[in-house]
């Protein structure tokens, strides 16, 4: 997997959305969402300093908002140490009892979600239950294990946004996201399909077009995109 594609990409992605932020674009939630995790990713793999970094933002947007996007952005930098390191019955049961513990005493799962991982003949069989489901795995191999480990984190993280739709959005958000690290594409700006996306899209579009024009000997240059 290469994450470093990713994680390279954040800069200019963040880049981005503050500058359109700072020239007062109005971000949805979903998209300041985006913002945050991918913010505090970046600070979580030292790409940039935790100072000042999300002071502004905070005041815009719910603090469960915040939690959750600490939260899922840690916890996505704990599956990539396992997918590098590898993954073990010990391992994968610390890790995913510690998802379900850190949601509750941040506050960001209280309805209960129960994991339990055994081994059984060499495979490791993960069960997550919750007030909703019952769920249970076998892991045979690394993309098993990233698959519970994701279903499991984006569970706990999901359960108890009572809006469904959100709940749908953040249950499949990480999802999205691994793929492009598993792909090893980069990270993109979320840009939600209606109206207050707009604004967003329309500066995006306007500040690359004025960063591609250079002039040279008093004459207007296109750059290549």
């Amino acid at each position: 997997m290469q994450y470093e594609n990713y994680l390279n990409s954040l800069r200019r992605n963040l880049s981005e959305v503050s500058r359109a932020k700072k020239k007062g674009v109005q971000l949805s939630r979903l998209e300041n969402f985006d913002f945050l995790f991918k913010k505090e990713l970046a600070r979580v793999e030292g790409l940039i300093s935790r100072r000042g970094v999300l002071s502004k933002v905070v005041n815009s947007i719910s603090d469960a908002d915040y939690r959750l996007a600490c939260f899922y952005a840690n916890g996505i930098s704990d599956i990539m140490d396992m997918v590098k390191s590898g993954y073990s019955v010990y391992g994968v049961k610390s890790q995913l009892k510690s998802f379900v513990k850190t949601a509750e005493a941040k506050y960001i799962c209280r309805r209960g979600c129960r994991v339990e991982v055994s081994d059984l003949n060499g495979e490791i069989l993960v069960t997550v239950s919750s007030y909703k489901s019952e769920n249970t795995f076998c892991i045979n191999d690394i993309y098993d294990y990233v698959k519970v480990a994701l279903f499991t984190l984006s569970l706990v993280g999901s359960l108890d946004e009572e809006d469904e739709g959100y709940e749908a959005w953040f249950n499949t958000y990480l999802k999205g996201e691994f793929y492009k690290i598993a792909k090893g594409y980069s990270a993109e700006v979320y840009i939600e399909r209606e109206k207050v996306a707009k604004d967003l899209k329309s500066y995006m579009l306007t500040d690359r077009v004025e960063k591609a024009e250079k002039k040279v000997n008093g004459r207007v240059i296109k750059l290549a995109k």
